[in-house]
């Protein structure tokens, strides 16, 4: 017969498998259902768990908003219309109350470069919640706002849980932001001469050959 550690080392090793997949169907999507899907899982098992999936869940809801709002805002905004940074700064706003659908404007400008830094950005936000042992006690719902009310605390039960909630959203939304940014350059040709650029800014010199970037370093 097993002993309750190895039973508890069985289920925590069937949540990992299952929380990185429920990060990215959330980010998929923005609201749709699929979105809706993975949030239905993780509120149904809150009871099974221990809220163990809501935690991770609830902090990959709000990175497809944040993240397309970073991007849109500060990182890339010159990429962007006057419009559509208006609409980034609403992300903020709705992203910071967990409305993922706004982020849905973005991907109707480029649909598959969006959803895939929507999808790896809440993956990496849930994993990390995982890991931190963000525990979720607010069912399908993910935001600031909740953490705000004590809606999030850590697996021993103390509200620490709150600051790593918030690292995991940060670190999500970040990630996005760099990888949707990445691929906006790349598509409109500009990756190579930004990178390029930034190099140059922090002291490193370069130059080209046979389209190569080569580092010189003094």
């Amino acid at each position: 017969m097993a002993t309750p550690s190895e039973i508890n080392s069985v289920q925590k090793e069937a949540l990992e498998n299952i929380v990185y997949r429920l990060g990215a169907m959330v980010g998929f999507d923005m609201g749709g259902p699929i979105n809706k899907t993975a949030v239905l899982v993780a509120t149904s098992l809150m009871v099974q768990d221990g809220s163990r999936l809501m935690g991770p869940v609830a902090a990959a809801i709000p990175i497809a908003p944040l993240g397309c709002a970073l991007t849109s805002t500060v990182f890339s905004r010159k990429l962007f219309t006057k419009q559509e940074q208006s609409l980034g700064w609403n992300a903020w706003l709705l992203g910071f109350m967990g409305i993922s659908e706004s982020a849905i404007p973005f991907a109707v400008r480029d649909t598959w470069r969006t959803i895939v830094a929507n999808v790896i950005g809440s993956a990496v936000a849930g994993a990390l919640a995982f890991g931190f042992g963000v525990l979720g006690h607010v069912g399908a719902w993910g935001s600031f706002i909740i953490a705000l009310f004590g809606g999030v605390t850590n697996i021993d039960g103390s509200y620490i849980g709150i600051l790593w909630y918030a690292v995991a959203i940060i670190i999500g939304t970040v990630v996005q932001s760099i990888i949707y940014t990445s691929l906006l350059l790349q598509n409109q040709g500009l990756y190579r001469s930004s990178i390029l650029m930034l190099l140059n800014k922090i002291g490193i010199k370069t130059k080209n050959k046979k389209k190569k970037i080569i580092l010189i370093y003094e």
